[in-house]
């Protein structure tokens, strides 16, 4: 049996050139993980840690991941690297803006383009979301002590990011992007229940996509 990422390239796309949103997540929810597995200390962590870490942050960090990329490409509501504006291809379709669908698409861009991050204050800003996502319950005793030592180097990193950038302007920038993160986890939330809400499925198709992208497990039958 093909796994789940083996099946990637064949998903059906919108048009000649258009891939449709959910494909979209899936190849950002596996650069989200790809990008997890070369962080600072991540190999520390035995597998079931690494796996528990991945599973709780790699969606949230998916989320960033396409604010990020259409804030860098100076959009002002999410686009896909194709093109396709979300909020006017849900319109297209007939579907009604609410206020949620602001907040996933349009408004989660606003911290990014009014605090104008760089990409270095962004990196190590997205490392420190991925080690405070997890709860330290779901992991092993060493994975809880690797954890606390992880989010504390993480912590430091940013801010000798920030006071070699600028001494006088590193606390209100650290707070700004301690905020971004709380907004990146807020919107995921968002996401995850319109997920449920349309596909119950999915969240499994989620979970076995970590699964394998973590371990690089193939099934052979």
């Amino acid at each position: 049996m093909d796994s789940f990422l083996d099946n990637l390239s064949s998903y059906k796309e919108v048009s000649g050139t258009q891939r449709d949103l959910p494909e979209w997540l899936t190849i950002d929810l596996v650069s989200s993980i790809e990008f997890a597995k070369r962080l600072p200390d991540i190999t520390k962590f035995k597998d079931s840690d690494k796996e528990e870490l991945i599973r709780s942050s790699c969606f949230t960090i998916a989320i960033a991941i396409q604010a990020i990329e259409s804030y860098f490409e100076k959009h002002r509501t999410v686009v896909m690297p194709d093109g396709t504006d979300v909020i006017q291809a849900m319109k297209k379709a007939g579907t009604f803006i609410n206020s949620d669908y602001t907040q996933m698409f349009v408004t989660i861009l606003d911290p990014l383009h009014r605090e104008q991050f760089t990409i270095d204050e962004l990196v190590l800003t997205l490392q420190l979301l991925f080690y405070t996502i997890a709860p330290p319950d779901n992991l092993s005793v060493e994975g809880k002590v690797q954890l606390e030592k992880s989010v504390k180097a993480s912590m430091q990193c940013l801010m000798v990011l920030l006071i070699t950038q600028d001494k006088s302007n590193f606390s209100a920038r650290y707070g700004a992007l301690t905020a971004l993160n709380e907004t990146f986890i807020t919107v995921t939330h968002i996401h995850k229940l319109k997920m449920k809400e349309a596909e119950p499925f999915r969240q499994k198709l989620r979970d076995l996509l970590i699964e394998q992208c973590v371990f690089d497990y193939r099934p052979t039958h």
